[in-house]
């Protein structure tokens, strides 16, 4: 809360002119005069920046603000009982924070701060790989989030928070930062080669995942109990899968070739198991996928790519909007009929190619 300014006062004893700062009572000179009110404004602007100065210095350092906001992020940012992947990407971009400006007061870290953050991110410092552009923006965004929930906590000033505001996004082609290119299809001779060379279940995921456009995600969570086998295009509804946290519904189609190669992994609570005899996991589907690139000898790529295969495919023979219903995007806004259409659509495409 802002002081008030200390007024300009008569001592009357004495007919000098007076202000009170801090519990100090200070002698201007004669009341009135000009040279009292001069030595009144210079006396008020020095101690509104040490007031100013004092205020900066309340409340939480910068390190204490990321301890206390980990803290609520580990709990808030969870599915099913289990911490998300968003409680990591806080910790990556905080600790460039930390590093730089983890003793400095949060009331003190401003825009020139966060942009020299930023350049270090640029730099590729404090990391294994050069960042992206679009990784550092939201890296960014995730600093100024931090803040704001500071400023909820009552330990960051809401004007601090306007000034990180105020740094502007990297522009594409504006700035030195890495631009990633976009994520591709896999070709097909690398895809053969790469087949040969994985253990079975991993080559069936392969298949599975490029019949029916699921994320890798979903299919390594795939559950026979969330598989309903009704009708001739059986329909997977996974209860947790990229956009559950809106509320929205996820159905994906499995036509006669994919439920041919499945049907060898209905028994259990979950279809696909690791080496250990766990869940399969998407990093463990990854790096199976890896190390069989890596024995045939052919560039890496991820299971992410065999969705753009699948778009791919399906865009050939029935349409971008086809397309866009079958991988169930999220950036058309869905309503119940709208989702039920789709599905329609979906399980057409389904029943021609897989």
């Amino acid at each position: 809360m802002t002081k008030r300014k200390p007024s300009y006062r008569l001592h009357k004893p004495s007919g000098q002119a007076i202000v009170t700062l801090s519990g100090k009572m200070h002698y201007l000179g004669e009341h009135n005069s000009p040279a009292s009110l001069q030595a009144y404004e210079r006396l008020i602007a020095e101690w509104e920046i040490r007031e100013r100065q004092a205020e900066e210095c309340k409340g939480w350092t910068c390190d204490q603000l990321i301890v206390a906001f980990l803290e609520h992020a580990q709990k808030y940012y969870r599915k099913h009982g289990r911490v998300t992947d968003e409680y990591a990407n806080f910790k990556a971009a905080l600790k460039y924070l930390s590093r730089l400006y983890g003793e400095t007061p949060a009331n003190q870290f401003g825009p020139l701060k966060l942009k020299v953050c930023r350049e270090v991110m640029i730099e590729g410092r404090f990391s294994r790989k050069p960042l992206s552009r679009k990784f550092i923006n939201k890296s960014v965004n995730r600093v100024r989030h931090v803040f704001k929930w500071g400023v909820q906590c009552e330990q960051v000033r809401p004007d601090v928070l306007e000034g990180l505001r105020a740094l502007s996004p990297l522009q594409a082609g504006r700035t030195d930062a890495v631009e990633r290119e976009p994520v591709s299809p896999v070709d097909t001779e690398t895809l053969e080669k790469t087949r040969v060379h994985l253990r079975p279940l991993i080559a069936d995921m392969v298949v599975i995942q490029i019949l029916t456009a699921m994320r890798p995600g979903e299919l390594c969570r795939l559950s026979p109990s969330e598989i309903d086998r009704s009708e001739s295009i059986w329909q997977y509804a996974p209860v947790d899968h990229k956009m559950s946290y809106k509320n929205r519904v996820r159905l994906v189609p499995i036509g006669p070739k994919a439920q041919q190669i499945l049907s060898k992994y209905l028994f259990g609570d979950v279809c696909f198991l690791g080496k250990r005899g766990d869940q399969m996991t998407p990093v463990g589907y990854r790096d199976a996928i890896h190390r069989g690139c890596s024995k045939a000898g052919v560039e890496r790529w991820s299971p992410n790519q065999l969705r753009h295969n699948a778009a791919t495919e399906i865009s050939k023979q029935f349409g971008l909007e086809v397309a866009r219903s079958v991988l169930s995007h999220s950036d058309i806004s869905t309503t119940q009929i709208y989702a039920e259409r789709d599905f329609g659509v979906a399980k057409r495409v389904a029943k021609a190619l897989g």
